[in-house]
């Protein structure tokens, strides 16, 4: 499901922000930016927090959950994704509390 994903929502395929590219990248194990974003963690009050590649830390906030679960509800649409591969996608997102 993984390589599906990353062929349906990769470079050229739709057209998102640098910092959401950056994102989806993480959640598929794919390094589509420069600086990219190595992992993902949810605080257990919902903000998002990166850690970039060569960082020690999540030094990085990103924004809150919801939102990113929101917004990969519309790219999925967008990308014409099928109910099981934007489940799968959502799925990709850390829970609160534990790194991704």
């Amino acid at each position: 499901m993984r390589r599906v994903l990353v062929e349906k929502l990769g470079p050229g395929r739709v057209q998102v922000s640098p910092k959401f590219r950056a994102i989806l990248g993480c959640l598929l194990g794919e390094v589509w930016t420069e600086p990219c974003i190595d992992a993902l963690c949810v605080t257990s009050d919902g903000i998002l927090l990166a850690r970039h590649a060569g960082d020690i830390g999540f030094n990085h906030v990103e924004g809150v959950v919801e939102d990113l679960l929101r917004n990969l509800e519309g790219l999925a649409e967008v990308a014409q994704l099928t109910p099981e591969e934007a489940k799968a996608l959502v799925a990709r997102v850390p829970a609160r509390g534990a790194p991704a």
